[in-house]
């Protein structure tokens, strides 16, 4: 089966009256955007994929960048996808540059891994002082619905998050069902869905008093916590017993920031993962 070298290249200015828009953009399959708009606040860009997912060898690659000032929404209609592999994975490389005052929200719908798929993804983030980033992701445990859980390969997920300079955030995770250790990571949710965030914000990391909205979505059905940074921001993790619970406490969360990354009711919505 013929492979995808897809790339996605965008970048986002600001123009004399203060709105965003993209002064250079390009791509291939399987990336595809929509006509973005201005909302008043930031520019809303759809990410949609032409095609059904991800197959073995593809290799994809995907850069944005904010120009001073700049504000930008990414968001996906539908949920990424990685199919059956019998022989090579497939791998996402994402850079990020933040200008000084820029601010992106990049928030895509689930990842589903299916069975025996293997799947790499990096994201080296850039991020000059007084910008702003809200990266939110989740990955699902499989195709809950068919019966499949957990019968992926191998997850294996990197992000590395400078801010004016210095390494604020480094993480690296690998996911592997048939491995012993992996066990422990279906408790106490046997059909979990994972999400991560990463919050850079210097208003949001000097007022703290937001957290105490996160600590309050725990519950029976959801499992959840907020670590400050060394600096400039936060990282959350958050573990749901399954979809529906991982909508809400998604929306819970994104509300909780509202103060930091503004979003009208429907974009509310979009990013609570109403899909």
């Amino acid at each position: 089966m013929p492979t995808l070298a897809g790339h996605l290249d965008l970048t986002c200015a600001r123009d004399a009256n203060g709105r965003s828009y993209l002064r250079e953009q390009s791509f291939s399959a399987p990336f595809h955007i929509s006509k973005p708009y201005w909302d008043g606040d930031a520019l809303l860009l759809q990410l949609a994929s032409p095609t059904p997912g991800l197959f073995g060898g593809d290799r994809l690659t995907s850069s944005v960048t904010l120009d001073e000032g700049a504000r930008l929404r990414i968001i996906t209609p539908s949920a990424g996808r990685a199919h059956t592999m019998n022989g090579d994975g497939a791998e996402l490389r994402q850079t990020f540059r933040l200008a000084r005052g820029a601010r992106l929200e990049f928030c895509p719908a689930p990842f589903i891994p299916q069975r025996l798929s293997r799947y790499r993804q990096s994201a080296d983030i850039s991020i000059d002082e007084g910008g702003e980033l809200l990266l939110l992701e989740t990955i699902a445990p499989g195709r809950v619905a068919h019966g499949e859980s957990f019968r992926y390969k191998a997850i294996d997920w990197e992000c590395n998050v400078t801010y004016a300079g210095r390494l604020v955030l480094r993480e690296r995770f690998v996911l592997e069902p048939d491995s012993p250790a992996f066990a422990a990571m279906k408790q106490p949710f046997p059909l979990g869905h994972y999400a991560s965030a990463c919050v850079i914000s210097e208003a949001a990391w000097a007022d703290d008093s937001w957290v105490e909205k996160i600590n309050a979505i725990q519950s029976d059905d959801i499992r959840i916590g907020a670590s400050r940074l060394v600096a400039a921001g936060w990282s959350i993790k958050l573990l749901a017993a399954d979809s529906l619970a991982l909508r809400r406490a998604t929306h819970q969360l994104r509300q909780a920031l509202t103060r930091f990354f503004p979003a009208q009711d429907h974009q509310s919505r979009i990013f609570g993962f109403n899909h």
